[in-house]
């Protein structure tokens, strides 16, 4: 079994202390500063968070640790609403307010009543 196919596995059936240490890897830093996330990493991430890691935060810790910290393009709080289901239901609401099928009403009462007549 590949790594990656192992390392998905793990991040849905263990804890979060398990899967850090089994995703633990050395990278090495290019003459211009630039490493690689290993693979496994990168599929775990996706896996859990549901898109790429494309981009980090960098911090220098007072006890001098390299602190990586993935920033997601989505406020994850958000995310709902950019998933696929989500977004058809947006295009079927917008469609009704542009055929005209909405209705208007005066009150929260006017409201039920309406569905009552329904």
């Amino acid at each position: 079994m590949g790594r990656g196919i192992a390392c998905r596995r793990a991040l849905h059936a263990a804890s979060y202390e398990e899967i850090s240490m089994a995703l633990e890897d050395h990278v090495r830093i290019s003459r211009r500063g630039e490493l690689t996330v290993p693979k496994p990493i990168r599929a775990a991430y996706a896996d859990a968070f549901g898109e790429e890691l494309t981009e980090a935060a960098v911090t220098l810790r007072e006890d001098g640790v390299i602190e990586l910290r993935p920033q997601l393009r989505i406020d994850p709080a958000q995310a709902f609403f950019w998933t696929t289901a989500w977004q058809r239901a947006e295009a079927a609401a917008q469609s009704d307010i542009d055929e005209g099928r909405v209705t208007r009403h005066e009150s929260g009462a006017d409201l039920l009543a309406s569905l009552d007549d329904q």
